[in-house]
């Protein structure tokens, strides 16, 4: 809106006629200060850029909440202040001269933002009345609506930081939402007049035509990056897995760690009895098939033998 109007009042000082040379500077010089005015807000608009980091995004979160909690203290500021304006400016205009509104409200306001004039209000409204109603501002503003809303403020700040990963990750859902292209703005530039011109059946192809024509060349250059280009977090762990094992392979801290606690226990069977189960990496296939091979030749010896002792003393017996 800033901008806008900043631009609006440039356009009107250029559309000037040449005679009315002062009026255009002046509205030249109007547009500039509407122009300087946004310099804060685009530089704030800046932490947008960096909504990807925690603390940024929880920062924000912060800030909302507490915007959102202060409601309270401006609605009771509201109120406050439309009776002492109305009391002041009363006092003001008493004696059949007033100064205007404007000196009332700024006064006002100087005492909220904490440098306040004790010397005008018994000068221009009145001792003793004027300067008890400016003491009367000054003590419910400054000492119990400011502590009102530093507590509204603590206790946006512990609401939001008690659960600080949920509400950034909230956070973040609906900026992605927010953010989220929609399929049909394209018909107020593009096709929107001809709605009611072409019948709907044509309508409906020409709708699928420039929605196919204006997303193809985005959608392909996503695809094209989310699986050709590899990323550096992707990249790291295919290093990570495709490299050397971890130092920590076989310590037995690592590999069997000790729990205190019976809720983090994982499995009631021994560690040595589950690896004896699990086959050896180390041998190659053929390894493998040797290996239980001798075993397998080392059973069969064994029930060989067990026969012949069962088969000694029948013979013994039959003799």
């Amino acid at each position: 809106m800033i901008l806008i109007s900043a631009f609006a009042l440039r356009v009107a000082g250029l559309s000037l006629d040449r005679k009315d040379n002062d009026q255009s500077r002046q509205l030249h010089f109007k547009s500039f200060q509407v122009l300087s005015c946004a310099a804060p807000l685009i530089w704030v608009k800046l932490l947008t850029v960096f909504d990807g980091f925690k603390v940024v995004g929880t920062l924000q979160v912060v800030v909302f909440r507490m915007l959102r909690e202060s409601a309270i203290f401006f609605i009771l500021l509201a109120i406050m202040a439309i009776g002492f304006l109305q009391s002041l400016y009363a006092l003001d205009a008493a004696d059949g001269q007033s100064g205007g509104g404007a000196i009332v409200i700024n006064g006002l306001i100087q005492a909220l933002l904490g440098s306040p004039d004790f010397d005008s209000p018994s000068e221009r409204f009145g001792y003793p009345f004027g300067l008890i109603v400016y003491y009367s501002w000054n003590f419910l503003t400054t000492i119990i609506l400011v502590n009102v809303l530093i507590a509204l403020f603590g206790s946006a700040y512990s609401d939001v930081e008690e659960n600080a990963t949920d509400e950034y990750l909230a956070f973040f859902a609906q900026k992605t939402i927010e953010l989220r292209r929609r399929i049909h703005t394209y018909k107020a530039f593009f096709i929107a007049p001809l709605e009611y011109l072409l019948p709907q059946q044509w309508y409906t192809i020409l709708n699928k035509f420039a929605l196919s024509t204006l997303f193809f060349v985005p959608l392909t250059l996503i695809a094209l990056f989310e699986s050709q280009i590899s990323h550096s977090r992707s990249q790291r762990l295919r290093l990570y897995f495709s490299g050397s094992p971890p130092e920590d392979d076989g310590d037995p801290k690592i590999e069997d760690p000790s729990c205190d606690d019976e809720g983090g226990e994982i499995s009631r069977t021994k560690f040595e009895d589950l690896v004896k189960s699990f086959p050896d990496t180390v041998m190659t296939e053929s390894a493998v098939i040797l290996h239980e091979l001798r075993e397998l030749r080392k059973k069969v010896n064994e029930m060989e033998e067990a026969m012949k002792r069962e088969a000694d003393p029948a013979l013994n017996d039959a003799k």
